[in-house]
């Protein structure tokens, strides 16, 4: 309403009969030059009862259209006995708003968190953030707690959110590294010998080949920048056991270095879950 004070002062000024009689009463006045623009011309004078009628099927339908109408409201100029009563009108819808997003984003973060991929719940908390684009700015304390308390619970969904994508982009490592290692243990088997060192010893050039390229393929995806530290140490175990089976053998460890530093191989992040 702030905006408006000008031009209520102005329509106030024209509106008080004793202001007038004044004015007309001063002699040495200038005469108002032929031309002299009208300020208040085109500006259309509302009454307080017609807000209401204006915002009834905007405030059934979606939040944004009754965020729009209620900013279309406070624009209105009103007849100067009204704009205590239009205020205290408009005061209430703008509550009303503020529950409508409030339950709105609540609903969303619940969604988000229960959210089966990521993709889902990135789009719940985008939402989230264009409705709180709509929110109105708080004019007490009473509304400045309220705001207080609905950002605290978007940024406490959001990093969940965020945990919870990491957490099942570990899971989803873990299967990548059992992967690995089982065909590890499938490739280490030679008939008749049980020692483990005089197995790595005799493993045929073919072995070192399938061992790299299972190794590769089951775990270069996987960006260790996003594991748990027990899920980090499960991954290096593993590609430890396979470059250990290279034997100290220089062009098979670049390989295997090279498998995993392939700039053609594209890092899954947990954005995807």
């Amino acid at each position: 309403m702030s905006k408006k004070l000008f031009w209520l002062g102005y329509v106030l000024l024209l509106c008080s009969g004793d202001l007038l009689a004044q004015a007309n009463a001063v002699s040495n006045q200038p005469p108002v030059l032929e031309g002299t623009p009208n300020l208040l011309e085109g500006i259309e004078i509302k009454k307080a009862s017609e807000i209401e009628p204006f915002l009834k099927d905007k405030k059934t339908g979606k939040i944004e259209k009754f965020a729009h109408a209620l900013a279309d409201v406070d624009e209105w100029f009103f007849q100067p006995g009204d704009e205590l009563q239009a205020k205290s009108i408009l005061e209430k819808e703008v509550n009303e708003l503020r529950v409508r997003i409030e339950n709105e984003v609540g609903r969303l973060i619940k969604s988000a968190l229960d959210a089966p991929k990521g993709e889902e719940a990135a789009n719940h908390i985008k939402n989230i953030t264009l409705l709180m684009s709509l929110y109105p700015s708080p004019i007490d304390d009473a509304s400045h707690f309220r705001l207080d308390k609905l950002t605290k619970g978007i940024t406490d969904a959001s990093r969940r959110v965020t945990e919870i994508q990491r957490l099942r982009y570990n899971e989803w490592a873990i299967k990548r590294i059992q992967y690995s290692l089982h065909h590890y243990h499938q490739e280490v088997k030679l008939d008749g010998i049980n020692d483990y060192k005089e197995i790595l010893k005799r493993l045929s050039n073919k072995n070192k080949e399938a061992l790299i390229k299972k190794c590769i393929e089951g775990m270069s995806e996987i960006d260790p920048a996003f594991l748990e530290p027990a899920v980090m140490d499960l991954y290096n175990y593993a590609y430890g056991k396979t470059r250990d089976a290279m034997g100290g053998d220089e062009n098979y460890l670049i390989k295997l270095a090279n498998g995993f530093a392939n700039p053609a191989i594209k890092r899954v992040t947990p954005s995807v879950f």
